[in-house]
This record gives C-alpha cells, sequence and structure tokens, in this order.
C-alpha cells in the first residue's frame, strides 16, 4: 500500500483522500514499517491514476487499475516480446516512469491514454477530460 504525506511542523499528513483512509486502518499508537522516498511527478501520478480510477468505475470489463493498465500498455505497444522457454512469444510490459517525464512527455503519454480510454467507455475524450476535472 502506498500512501503520500506531507511534512509539516507537526509530523506527517495524509496528503490525498486516500492516503487518509488507508492510515485510518491503523490504531493510534500502532508501530508501522513504511519506506519513505520522495515522488518526484506526485501530479502526474495523480491525475493519470484518477483517470484511470474513474473509468474504472463507469466500466465492468475489468476488476482493477492494474488490469486496465496493462490493456492500456498493449494498446500503446508498451513493451517488448520475449520467447518463452517453450518457444513460444510473450509480451513483457515496459514500466511507467513519472519521475523521468517531462510536462511535453507526460502531455502526449496522458492524451494517447484518454483518447483510448474515452472510446473504451463510448465518450468524447473532452468530455472524459471534463468530469475528470469534477472527479479530483
Amino acid at each position: 500500500m502506498d500512501v503520500y504525506l506531507t511534512k509539516t511542523l507537526t509530523g506527517l499528513k495524509p496528503l490525498d483522500e486516500e492516503s487518509e483512509e488507508a492510515l485510518k486502518r491503523f490504531k493510534i499508537g500502532e508501530t508501522i514499517k513504511a519506506k519513505v522516498s520522495k515522488p518526484r511527478n506526485y501530479k502526474f501520478h495523480k491525475k493519470y491514476y484518477s483517470l484511470l480510477k474513474l473509468v474504472l468505475e463507469n466500466q465492468d470489463q475489468y476488476i482493477t487499475i492494474e488490469e486496465l493498465l496493462i490493456a492500456i500498455k498493449l494498446k500503446l505497444k508498451m513493451y517488448d516480446v520475449r520467447m518463452s522457454i517453450d518457444n513460444k512469444p510473450f509480451p513483457v510490459l515496459h514500466s511507467i516512469s513519472f519521475a523521468k517525464m517531462d510536462e511535453l512527455e507526460f502531455g502526449k503519454f496522458y492524451s494517447k491514454t484518454l483518447d483510448i480510454l474515452s472510446c473504451f467507455i463510448g465518450v468524447d475524450s473532452q468530455d472524459l477530460e471534463n468530469e475528470l476535472i469534477n472527479y479530483y
């Protein structure tokens, strides 16, 4: 489970609603182990995964965000083909590194995803974008 926190003078505070909900599962005074790192492009991550979550809630083909993301990567050809032991090809999906993307790269990637998902759920991409603005 990933939670996003902001450092304040009084300690670490949840950055978003999902992080707050995740932390509510622990009792006050309970010890929690965490690996701490600083995401470089939280804004890109939040916007992209909010889009996936919005689409996931408005369709019934995919059960999880991970399944939906796999389908998007396959559609965008974000994979390398490898050969199995029995000499059958299979895809090895690329990872998405928002930390390495600049604004322009993210914009292109996001736009392609938006087009794929708007077609998938049968809405105009601008309408989906507008709904996303109201969603997160």
